[in-house]
């Protein structure tokens, strides 16, 4: 629709986007760098130059690898250049890149040339400029005469305000282990069909960071467990 492509992905882009690593970093280090209730969307850089992201399908794939490497990287978990949107890209092409793939973000390159990464665009950075031009539409229309090009205009608006729901799920949380869990191992446990979540990392008391988990290691009290949930 017209109201798309009057903003271009530079205006609403984060540049400051905090999450990032090079294909060198260990995934101890990525998950150690996360926000406790964040969903993972790591862009993979190699001199600046976007080579991969990590995010849950990404660490999904891993976690179900029954030969996981004792260390993982970054460039373990990427297979390839992720689709990318360029600063003066409108926002009618991220909306339908957005809901062809089902992201919940995507990395912005200067361009297709140098795939130079210079900012994320969030589903929901989206979802708030809409949902913004929604509100001043509607307070507008409730002082002037409406017009049917802006009746229908906001009906289009409410309709992709639902298309640009959150659609991902899976989140980094961080369980301390307690007395119930103390003593026994994440195999006895079987953490991912007893809790519906699936342990990523183990900090220790100690702060040492185990990535992947030792799934026949004993917890001790103290224990962090770093975990994807569903």
């Amino acid at each position: 629709m017209a109201l798309l492509e009057r903003y271009h992905v530079e205006e609403v882009m984060d540049r400051a986007w905090p999450h990032r690593a090079m294909p060198s970093t260990p995934l101890g280090a990525i998950l150690a760098s996360l926000p406790t209730g964040v969903r993972p969307m790591v862009p993979v850089l190699a001199s600046g130059r976007l080579v991969g992201i990590v995010s849950v399908p990404e660490l999904r794939n891993v976690l179900d690898d029954p030969e996981i490497p004792p260390v993982v990287i970054a460039a373990d978990l990427v297979s390839g250049t992720p689709a990318f949107l360029e600063p003066r890209d409108t926002l009618y092409d991220a909306v339908a890149l957005f809901q062809e793939k089902g992201l919940e973000a995507v990395p912005v390159v200067e361009d297709r040339e140098t795939l130079r990464f210079v900012g994320m665009l969030t589903r929901s950075s989206v979802y708030d400029t809409l949902k913004g031009h929604l509100e001043r539409m509607r307070a507008s229309l409730l002082s002037e005469h409406a017009g049917i090009a802006a009746i229908e205009e906001q009906s289009e608006l409410v309709h992709l305000l639902g298309a640009m729901s959150s659609v991902e799920t899976g989140s980094v949380e961080r369980v301390p282990v307690g007395p119930e869990l103390a003593g026994r191992s994440l195999r006895e446990i079987d953490y991912r069909k007893t809790r519906g979540a699936e342990v990523l990392a183990i900090q220790t008391r100690e702060r040492r960071f185990l990535c992947p988990p030792d799934p026949s290691r004993p917890l001790a009290e103290g224990d962090v467990l770093l975990v994807l949930s569903s």
